[in-house]
C-alpha cells in the first residue's frame, strides 16, 4: 500500500509513525511535520489522502517538471 486516507486529525501522529519506520530521527521528523509550510493548508480539510514515493521516482518527477 503506497496511499492511505485519515482524518486530519490523525495525520501527525500517522507521519511520525511512518517517518519514525523510515528512519528519521525525532528532530528531523518534528522539522517535517510541524515545520513545515504545508501542515496549516491540512487542517482546512476533513481528511489528508498521502502517498509516500520512491526517491528514484520522485527525482524523475522532479527532473522533468523543472526541465520544462
Amino acid at each position: 500500500m503506497d496511499s492511505v486516507l485519515i482524518p486530519v486529525g490523525k495525520v501527525a501522529v500517522y507521519l511520525d509513525k511512518s517517518l519514525k519506520a523510515l528512519g528519521l530521527h525525532t528532530e528531523a521528523r518534528t522539522s517535517f511535520i510541524i515545520g513545515s509550510y504545508w501542515l496549516p493548508s491540512f487542517l482546512k480539510h476533513e481528511y489528508i489522502a498521502l502517498r509516500f514515493v520512491l526517491q528514484a521516482a520522485y527525482k524523475r518527477f522532479f527532473e522533468h517538471f523543472s526541465a520544462a
